[in-house]
């Protein structure tokens, strides 16, 4: 392990079929950062350029100041040599290996004798509580005791910089939610930058120091997870963040949407111009009248669509806003609602958020 430079990084890699992805990283020592998109968006490519299982048409890639790839120099360091630890999210373990070898075969593969090898296993193996999987084999583990067993492998390496491809995605709900917090901490303990590739927000939100949006090849937003949580820059993080996102202008809290007729007041007669808006969907209330009172922002609508989740119900309205409103159930009993079903829908002034588009 390193207390390094860290990772800094300028990926270009062209595919056939037409996809190009064109990004920037840069990641501290001791931070973890979250590549977070949808399927489809590049992040099995850039796991795949970092490890060097591909190489870059563009751009340079650079660890603790060592430089791992650059194409215009024809520099290219393969696998091997890179210091690079991967969990991916099967987790890749030999079968025909119980946890001891599988752990120690990277530091055997490095040219550590055999002895020596399996010592750096046994020290990760305390380290991770796997004492009791020692001899076991991968199909004698669950899914979170494989999880753990792979982070070992990469750590054992005594890698410059951590990757973990989807580290969770292989588990049910229940697991998954338990071993966040017990990741998290293994990942302090990890002194180099790591980069976590996920498609599930709350792995991003409560795992990462840095938030990196991937959308079509291109990072869209970079934030803190407080940053992107209540700033989205695209509707595709605004959804993973649980928000409404509209554009439009606002003139002294009139807002003007785009796309949209409905006119809109905000509170905020400061920003002035292009905005990003954002609505949380429990800010909305529906009603089966027209509303009096307080609310400044009254319409009526119609419901697109219902979906039950648990303890809240998900309603998306129609024109002339569509937005998403969460409910009770108890509420969509009492107001009887189904598709089709007219209804007015409201929000206070003080629940449109602003921010400079």
């Amino acid at each position: 392990m390193t207390s390094g430079q860290g990772l800094v990084a300028n990926l270009v890699v062209r595919r056939s079929e037409g996809f190009n992805l064109d990004i920037n990283l840069s990641i501290r020592p001791g931070s973890t950062a979250a590549l977070l998109g949808p399927n489809g968006s590049g992040k099995s490519t850039t796991v795949d350029a970092l490890a060097g299982i591909i190489a870059i048409d563009a751009g340079r890639i650079e660890l603790d100041g060592r430089v791992l790839d650059d194409a215009q120099a024809g520099i290219y360091e393969p696998s091997e040599n890179r210091r690079v630890g991967v969990v991916f999210q099967r987790y890749l373990l030999f079968d025909h290996l119980d946890v001891i070898d599988n752990i120690a075969f990277g530091p055997a593969a490095s040219g550590r004798r055999r002895r020596e090898a399996r010592a750096i296993a046994h020290k990760w193996i305390d380290a991770l509580d796997l004492g009791e999987l020692a001899h076991r084999h991968p199909d004698q583990l669950s899914g979170g005791q494989a999880q753990r067993v792979a982070l070992a492998r990469a750590l054992a390496t005594a890698p410059d910089l951590l990757l973990l491809d989807e580290p969770l995605a292989a588990l049910d709900i229940a697991t998954r939610t338990r071993l966040r917090q017990t990741l998290a901490s293994h990942l302090e303990d990890f002194a180099g930058p790591r980069l976590m590739i996920t498609h599930d927000p709350a792995d991003a939100f409560l795992l990462a120091d840095q938030v990196h949006i991937l959308e079509d090849g291109r990072i869209s937003q970079t934030g803190t997870p407080d940053d992107i949580r209540r700033r989205p820059a695209t509707p595709y993080v605004a959804a993973l963040a649980g928000l409404n996102l509209l554009t439009g202008s606002n003139a002294a809290g009139t807002l003007t949407l785009d796309d949209h007729p409905q006119k809109l007041q905000s509170a905020n007669t400061h920003t002035a111009g292009r905005v990003l808006i954002t609505i949380a969907p429990n800010a909305i209330a529906l009603h089966t009248q027209q509303p009096h009172g307080s609310p400044r922002n009254a319409w009526q609508t119609s419901i697109a669509t219902i979906e039950p989740l648990g303890e809240i119900t998900r309603v998306t309205l129609d024109r002339p806003v569509p937005l998403s409103v969460d409910i009770t159930p108890g509420a969509r009993e009492s107001m009887g609602l189904i598709q089709g079903t007219e209804i007015w829908a409201s929000v206070k002034a003080t629940e449109i958020h602003l921010n400079p588009a």
